[in-house]
């Protein structure tokens, strides 16, 4: 997994990149924990779907037989309704190839119904190798990404920032004798020598869960940022946060419950790290084990805010 960018700086590049949410709404699709950003995973999956469907999903009496994979063949188009006021607010569309692959990503982010930011995914061997993103969407490629990997493992990113053929930021990993991450660098340029330094520490043992990356943001050997994980017996996350300056005090937070079934049934966030969370988000799945909607309690005071549903259209479903 390529390591993500420090949370809070991500979501005003988010913002910056693709537009702000209408001025009176407190959240934004940048704030949206449902939805995996471009680079921020590398083996598939779906970023409307935070937990794996059921293994052994309901048997279809409308006609459809399910995949394997139920994101196989299918288009997942997220309606953001900031305001509860029936009015799309931002549109995101995923598109799933026959493996469930995702391979393009389309924002639209004032729900104009014209996409404004668009990424595309290639897959080789079930591995994501190549990726682009045109912005702002006039069928020009702005910035491309190459993935390396080797026996499996993902050991380098190049990111060509302005698309004209040079990498402008390479990563490379690192990994233990059991194919665990243990570090990576970051070298903008690039010209060999590390800007920024990453370090995995996992719990002990073989099966060992990710506790914290440490974030050297300037490779002078001091660890500027901490992120943690916090897991649960059966290894479902629980808590994450994030410190900021690495002074040991996380400056945001959140935290994850489950029901019974193994799926996400809320998700708190508390942005300023004082114990009180100010968003809810309460997830509903659809029969295959894929969330379908959620919304929003801001305050936690019982009174939902905003909502996001999200339509499947699959080929095996008709």
């Amino acid at each position: 997994m390529a390591p993500l960018p420090p949370l809070l700086l991500f979501l005003v590049a988010i913002l910056a990149g693709c537009g702000a949410a209408p001025s009176d709404s407190a959240w934004s699709s940048a704030a949206d924990p449902t939805v995996t950003r471009p680079g921020g995973d590398t083996g598939g999956g779906s970023e409307t779907g935070d937990t794996a469907p059921d293994s052994t999903p309901d048997t279809d009496d409308t006609g459809g037989e399910p995949p394997e994979n139920v994101y196989a063949d299918c288009t997942a188009t997220l309606t953001y309704d900031y305001l509860l006021d029936g009015v799309p607010d931002e549109i995101i569309v995923t598109e799933y190839d026959g493996d469930g692959r995702r391979v393009a990503l389309r924002y639209d982010i004032d729900g104009s119904g014209s996409f404004d930011d668009v990424y595309t995914y290639t897959w080789e061997a079930g591995l994501q190798v190549a990726g682009t993103r045109d912005l702002p969407c006039d069928g020009i490629v702005d910035q491309t990404w190459i993935w390396i990997w080797s026996a499996g493992l993902l050991v380098e990113e190049d990111h060509d920032t302005d698309a004209d053929g040079d990498p402008d930021v390479r990563t490379t990993w690192a990994y233990d004798g059991g194919g665990r991450e243990t570090g990576a660098e970051v070298d903008r340029g690039p010209d060999g020598a590390a800007d920024e330094i990453w370090t995995w520490i996992w719990t002990d043992g073989p099966e060992g869960t990710l506790e914290a990356v440490l974030q050297d943001t300037d490779a002078d050997g001091d660890t500027d940022i901490v992120e943690t994980w916090s897991t649960d017996p059966d290894g479902r996350l629980v808590r994450y946060t994030f410190d900021l300056d690495g002074d040991g005090a996380p400056n945001y937070v959140e935290t994850t419950a489950w029901d019974a079934g193994g799926r996400r049934e809320w998700r708190d966030i508390d942005y300023d790290a004082d114990g009180t969370p100010e968003m809810r988000y309460v997830f509903a799945y659809d029969r295959w084990g894929r969330v379908d909607r959620w919304d929003l309690d801001w305050g936690l005071d019982g009174i939902f805010e905003g909502l996001g549903d999200t339509t499947w259209d699959c080929a095996w479903e008709g």
